[in-house]
């Protein structure tokens, strides 16, 4: 569901030590399963815009099917 995240602002350099070689992916944040990565690779520029999503309370990302978990580890579709 759309509102079941929210974009967060980063900060020049902060994440981008997470995203590496040259797909575009999304990416679980390692110190908190409720934000995860947006890790989108600039082939002209050959470097990463990254950006960073902040699940609702709750909630937290899932890596494998790119969908959001309640807490208690059952799927949201």
């Amino acid at each position: 569901k759309k509102d079941d995240f929210q974009q967060v602002h980063v900060e020049k350099g902060v994440g981008y030590a997470i995203c590496s070689g040259t797909e575009s992916y999304y990416t679980l944040d390692p110190d908190n399963c409720r934000n995860f990565y947006g890790c989108v690779y600039d082939e002209h520029a050959e470097t990463f815009h990254v950006y960073k999503f902040e699940c609702q309370a709750g909630l937290a990302y899932d890596e494998v099917t790119h969908g959001k978990l309640e807490t208690y580890g059952q799927l949201i579709t």
